[in-house]
């Protein structure tokens, strides 16, 4: 008898109905490798029932999961009397915990040593994971898949922004059960590739420090302060001349950071015109023309990341031109940093970025960004942003910031250095990354045919 095949229909036996949602019926069939045997999760998951009342007086910690696998983090600390919820469950070490709203988004994970005692709401079911049958560490792996975040979505219903996952049909998911011996040589394939992984990227972390010691060295960067103490004895008290208060607050001891070998120059020396401030419009979709460069836009390496938006709105006054140098002026990124280049696409800058157009018969642009990625600015910045409220340096104070400007040949040489490294880190970085996706994708493969 001849099988017909359906393109467009799918049959389930009833047997294999848990849960009357198509999406769960296509969602579920996750193609797993034939070379391992099936087990529903709930084989080696047990629930967790150490259930607890809130005492008042009691200082709990409370957990939460990040999505996209972004694993079980620390929500913060509170007392028994501030927490609403009096009926919780308290999680330990090794134990396998999801998120019953945000499962769907990746929200599972193995609750870490640091957080063994936690507490949780019922939002967070939490299990033991019989280690004869599956061992910890591999079945994180198997739910950072995206074929089983899918079939998670599958699991939850309700409304949009409130879907709850079924936990019994999730329960009742089967997943691959190599023996434990096969389990740990899996792992042991991935984790060496993470170590790699991990590797390069401190590798990278250390050619940055390299870069900034290099600077300092390079500059001679020595730190002097604008307050010194005129009485003997006294341990705790700080005594400031008048006219060495720049503001009333208790950051009056700013160190600055300045070249023992090069001219310090204030930046107001450096720059042809008054600084300006950005545009305050909102953004909106990217319209292919234009680009509106926000805080957020800047990394810290003084790159663009890959996420464009537009204005909705466009002044003259604001549009870029070729070496425009933006600072950060507000926020927890006070003192960021970029040095915009034609190459980028046209584009305008947001209100709370401030412009400075250098004068480039004094400076190498490049230079100048190069400093500003330096212990010595950093220093500087933490030394002078007002901590009222939010973070905020002003175009004034900036105006005042010290930089050293040694002989153009010289500032040259730096950034010739600074671009060779900076290309080394971003090559660790990307190797790292690419090592990492490498070692799923090679789990992915031992799973899923």
């Amino acid at each position: 008898m001849t099988k017909v095949a359906y393109n467009f229909l799918n049959f389930v036996n009833f047997k294999d109905i848990s849960l009357w949602s198509a999406a769960a019926i296509i969602g579920g069939n996750v193609q797993y490798s034939n070379k391992y045997s099936l087990a529903p999760l709930a084989s080696f998951l047990r629930a967790n029932v150490n259930h607890i009342t809130i005492d008042d007086e009691t200082l709990y910690t409370q957990l939460t999961l990040r999505t996209n696998n972004g694993g079980v983090v620390e929500r913060g600390k509170k007392r028994g009397k501030d927490i609403g919820t009096k009926k919780q469950t308290i999680v330990n070490a090794g134990q396998f915990i999801i998120s019953k709203i945000d499962a769907r988004n990746g929200a599972f994970g193995i609750v870490p040593k640091e957080l063994d005692g936690a507490i949780v709401t019922n939002d967070f079911p939490s299990f033991n994971v019989d280690t004869n049958l599956m061992l910890p560490g591999f079945l994180p792996l198997v739910t950072t898949t995206k074929q089983f975040v899918q079939f998670a979505q599958s699991c939850s219903s309700g409304t949009t922004n409130r879907q709850r996952i079924d936990l019994n049909q999730f329960l009742e998911t089967k997943v691959p059960l190599p023996t434990l011996e096969e389990q740990l040589h899996i792992l042991s394939e991935y984790h060496a590739k993470m170590q790699q992984a991990e590797k390069l990227q401190e590798k990278a972390k250390q050619a940055e420090i390299g870069v900034d010691t290099y600077i300092m060295q390079e500059l001679e960067i020595g730190t002097t302060a604008n307050s010194k103490t005129y009485s003997k004895g006294h341990s705790f008290l700080q005594f400031i001349r008048l006219k060495d208060v720049g503001r009333w607050d208790v950051l009056n001891k700013r160190e600055t950071n300045m070249s023992l070998k090069y001219q310090n120059r204030k930046f107001s020396e450096i720059i042809k015109f008054n600084p300006q401030y950005g545009a305050a419009y909102s953004s909106k979709e990217f319209d292919g023309i234009t680009r509106y460069i926000r805080i957020t836009d800047i990394n810290e390496d003084g790159s663009l990341n890959e996420e464009k938006v537009s204005a909705n709105g466009f002044s003259d006054q604001y549009v870029l031109e070729e070496n425009d140098f933006l600072i950060a002026r507000s926020g927890n990124t006070v003192g960021k940093t970029f040095l915009y280049k034609r190459n980028q696409g046209k584009a305008i800058y947001a209100g709370y970025l401030i412009r400075f157009v250098l004068n480039e018969e004094a400076v190498v642009p490049e230079f100048v960004l190069a400093y500003t990625k330096s212990t010595a600015f950093k220093t500087w910045v933490q030394s002078n942003m007002r901590v009222s409220g939010q973070p905020n340096i002003n175009s004034k104070q900036y105006m005042n910031v010290p930089i050293p400007i040694p002989p153009k040949e010289v500032q040259k040489r730096i950034v010739a250095h600074v671009t060779a490294e900076g290309q080394r880190i971003k090559s660790l970085r990307q190797q790292a990354q690419t090592l990492r996706e490498q070692a799923l994708l090679d789990f992915e493969r031992k799973i899923f045919r």
